[in-house]
This record gives C-alpha cells, sequence and structure tokens, in this order.
C-alpha cells in the first residue's frame, strides 16, 4: 500500500486557499488610499493600456492613442492585476518546491543505485581475481599431476571433437 501523497494535498490545498486570500488582499488594497494612489491606480493603468494595445493589434487597429480609466476603474484593474499576481506567485511556488523535492528525491535514488553499480562491479571484481586464482591453481594441479603420472600418459589431455560433436582420436 503506498503512502499518501501529502506534499501534493498540501500543496492543493494551499493553492485552493490562496483565491480567496487573493479577493481579501484586493479588497484590502482598495480600501488603502496610499497604497491605492501609489501602487494600484498606476499599476491599473499600465495593465489598461497594454490590454488596449493587444485587443487592437488583434483586431487590425492602427490607432496608437490609449484613454487612461479614471481612479476608480484603474484601482480595480490594479486590484486584478495584485489578486492573480499574487496566485501566480503561489501557484509558482508552489510548483517550484515540488520540482525541487522531485529532484532531490530522484538525485538520492541516482546515489543509491551507483552506489549498488559500485558494489556490484567491486564483487564482480573479487569474483574475478577467486576465477583466475583458481584457474592457476588448478593448472598447478594439472602440473604436479603430469609429473606424477608415467611420461607415456598424460593425466589431463583434451580431446579433440570432430565437427559434429563425437570424439576423434
Amino acid at each position: 500500500m503506498t503512502a499518501l501523497p501529502l506534499a501534493k494535498i498540501l500543496s492543493l490545498t494551499v493553492r485552493t486557499i490562496s483565491k480567496p486570500i487573493s479577493k481579501i488582499l484586493k479588497d484590502q488594497a482598495k480600501q488603502h488610499a496610499t497604497f491605492r494612489t501609489s501602487f494600484l491606480v498606476p499599476v491599473g493603468q499600465l495593465t489598461h493600456g497594454v490590454a488596449v494595445r493587444i485587443r487592437r493589434l488583434t483586431m487590425g487597429s492602427s490607432r496608437k492613442d490609449v484613454v487612461p480609466l479614471d481612479e476608480i476603474g484603474a484601482s480595480e484593474y490594479g486590484a486584478e492585476f495584485l489578486g492573480e499576481a499574487f496566485i501566480y506567485t503561489v501557484a509558482t511556488t508552489l510548483m517550484l518546491t515540488e520540482y525541487n523535492s522531485s529532484a532531490k528525491k530522484s538525485a538520492a535514488k541516482e546515489a543509491k543505485q551507483n552506489t549498488r553499480l559500485r558494489k556490484l562491479e567491486e564483487d564482480l571484481e573479487i569474483a574475478n581475481t577467486t576465477i583466475a586464482m583458481q584457474t592457476e591453481a588448478l593448472k598447478h594441479m594439472v602440473v604436479v599431476l603430469e609429473q606424477q603420472q608415467p611420461s607415456s600418459q598424460p593425466a589431463f589431455t583434451e580431446k579433440k571433437k570432430s565437427w559434429f560433436g563425437f570424439e576423434t582420436s
């Protein structure tokens, strides 16, 4: 049974909660006079100008001038921008956090695999060394056995096999 993806559930919860928080943020920003005049109105005028120019470009209009909004309209545009920027920032932060978490897990998994691969390579090297030592020991035993046998009959001879696998003399 797999564990619940608590990080993803938390991420979804934060993203869902960010929308009402964005609305509260927009309402509070519109009520604060200094913030409204120093941030919301200029940002609202800028976003209005960009939106009008983009609409005109897509419709093929050649008019360049944009009529500025009144303070209330501009503060509404600015507040909308602020709210959308907040939601975008929350979503981006959550996405980057999830990406970093995934990258850490992937790096840990790769490190574990590399460790296992090094261990297997070491075991293979030990096995090859053991095989080489045993081969040398067997060759030495064959030499010793051949020295103990009469010279007319070698202790170990390879029988030649024909093309079909039958022994030949």
